[in-house]
């Protein structure tokens, strides 16, 4: 018999047969969880109870086919729970839940960490499990199938998504201006592109020049870069990406790619229909008898 150590450092000893019958008993329960199509789901305490009073719930055996949860609380949460959720899915790191919690904020992690340590509320998904791969973004906009590059920028959602023929290819979370009107809603192109770009409008908290990475410019002053997102409305009218996919997207993107600022997601269509966008986006000829242009 090999020695097992209790949780106070004293060795006891369990007969063979105990362990087979507990080893053999762990299999068929695992495996009958595979064949209900079982799953993890994260059950959080109620809104205004005390986090450490509360039991951090893992369930198994949700049925396969459950609709995903992609309801979310403003509230507290602990580290504790962020441990406890690698417990139940160790897909779902604590740098991964972070990451699941900056998109779903608007913020970056470093961020969300000072808010879990100060005990500050932020939106909390119901299941995590649900948001490994959410996007408050549609992943496929039919109308740009024929368009080889498109990108979308929602000032609502603080959410900026890069298309190939209307797929997808890459999403992320952002900040835009402090004052909404800073960030301006319409369809712009890459004018520019600059790996590294340095502000001469705005310097940062060292008193130098801002800069501004992997930085695409789609109007006047204003460019897609990497850098700091406190929260959803910060900065001084460009958008803000985190520097890993502000990379991504610059490596994409070329100069003349059709870029879409809108205030909600519901005015993606009636831009798309105008004359002036379909000749942008899709090379139309122009009518003059066409949204009322003269």
């Amino acid at each position: 018999m090999r020695p097992f150590l209790t949780r106070k450092g004293a060795f006891m000893r369990i007969p063979n047969l105990w362990r087979w019958s507990a080893g053999a008993a762990l299999v068929i329960v695992l495996s009958w969880s595979e064949a209900m199509g079982a799953q993890a789901f994260y059950e959080f305490p109620p809104h205004g109870e005390s986090r450490d009073d509360v039991a951090f719930a893992c369930r198994r055996h949700v049925p396969a086919g459950t609709p995903p949860d992609l309801g979310w609380r403003q509230r507290v949460l602990t580290d504790r729970e962020l441990l406890q959720i690698t417990a139940c899915d160790p897909e779902l790191s604590p740098s991964i839940a972070r990451h699941i919690l900056s998109k779903l904020n608007a913020r970056a992690p470093y961020y969300i960490d000072e808010d879990i340590k100060a005990g500050r509320p932020i939106k909390v998904p119901n299941s995590f499990e649900a948001y490994k791969k959410w996007t408050p973004l549609k992943g496929y906009l039919a109308e740009l199938k024929t368009v080889p590059q498109f990108i979308l920028i929602s000032k609502d959602l603080h959410f900026i998504g890069w298309y190939e023929n209307g797929k997808m290819v890459g999403d992320s979370y952002i900040c835009i201006g402090k004052e909404d009107a800073w960030t301006k809603a319409g369809l712009y192109t890459v004018k520019n592109k600059d790996a590294d770009h340095v502000s001469r409008s705005y310097r940062n908290a060292d008193g130098v020049w801002a800069p501004m990475p992997y930085a695409l410019r789609i109007y006047d002053h204003v460019w897609v870069h990497a850098g700091d997102i406190e929260r959803g409305n910060c900065s001084h009218g460009c958008i803000n990406l985190p520097l890993m996919p502000a990379r991504d997207l610059f490596t994409w993107a070329k100069v003349g790619t059709p870029v879409l600022v809108v205030d909600s997601l519901r005015d993606i269509g009636p831009i798309l229909a105008q004359d002036g966008a379909r000749r942008l986006l899709f090379a139309e000829p122009f009518d003059p008898h066409r949204d009322g242009e003269r």
